[in-house]
């Protein structure tokens, strides 16, 4: 048993599993069904990618260990198996893991709780910046991605495919069923893309700009996010840049 792990019904229960998994002794290859590499100690708490640390379980087994974990270890080795916990259930976009509404509420309660704790200057990157290549490759990456900039080549189709066009006056069916729709709906303050903005970015520069959609195809962001800068919506700056509205 790891140092690092708790003594209670919860260490108990994972080393059993695992103790079942080595005398199955299965591998990739020869296990008869499906199944899924798992580090005993998991390598966010030290554990290593040697073979005394590794073992094959079923997809079941797997999500099993990774429920446990986070009831054997206390503070931040928590917090890790937490996130782990997290990422396993979003990597799996099939129906390989069946939650019950209970097991959900519990595991998203604490990961809430966590992200809490892991705000601002207690957060892993807080202080950090990526480098110019880091950007450049998550730059490339999203090239081609709907709601990012678009290739040469895609602008050139999207061109093409609305090339004589005309978006012609509503008819008084589309006018009436737009008007049912914002009945009785609370009005929120409209932002014009072509209103006076102060861009902030974030070593201390003020620039003041008057159409904001302009400037975020400029500069590769995306307007809804620096919309929602200035509305309030979001506090914390996007890719180093601020805004609000001058009134």
């Amino acid at each position: 048993m790891h140092f690092i792990y708790k003594i209670n019904k919860y260490t108990n229960w994972y080393y059993a599993l695992i103790d079942r998994a080595q005398k199955r002794n299965w591998s990739k290859r020869s296990a008869p069904y499906y199944v899924e590499r798992h580090h005993i100690v998991p390598r966010a708490l030290g554990g290593t990618n040697m073979g005394d640390n590794l073992v094959y379980l079923t997809a079941k087994e797997h999500f099993i260990c990774h429920l446990l974990l986070p009831k054997m270890v206390d503070g931040e080795y928590r917090h890790k198996m937490l996130c782990a916990l997290h990422y396993m259930q979003t990597a799996h976009t099939n129906d390989m893991f069946r939650y019950t509404s209970r097991v959900y509420e519990i595991f998203k309660r604490d990961y809430v709780e966590v992200l809490k704790l892991r705000r601002g200057i207690l957060s892993n990157f807080y202080g950090k910046r990526h480098s110019m290549k880091t950007r450049e490759k998550i730059s490339r990456s999203k090239v081609g991605v709907p709601g990012y900039m678009k290739t040469p080549s895609h602008r050139i189709n999207l061109s093409k495919s609305l090339a004589g066009k005309i978006k012609g006056p509503m008819s008084e069916s589309h006018r009436y069923m737009i008007s049912q729709g914002v009945k009785g709906k609370k009005k929120s303050t409209v932002m014009n893309m072509s209103d006076n903005w102060v861009i902030t970015h974030i070593d201390g520069m003020n620039i003041q700009i008057n159409n904001l959609k302009k400037f975020c195809e400029d500069n590769n962001l995306l307007y809804q996010c620096m919309k929602d800068r200035a509305s309030g919506k979001t506090l914390t700056p996007y890719k180093g840049y601020s805004c609000r509205k001058v009134i």
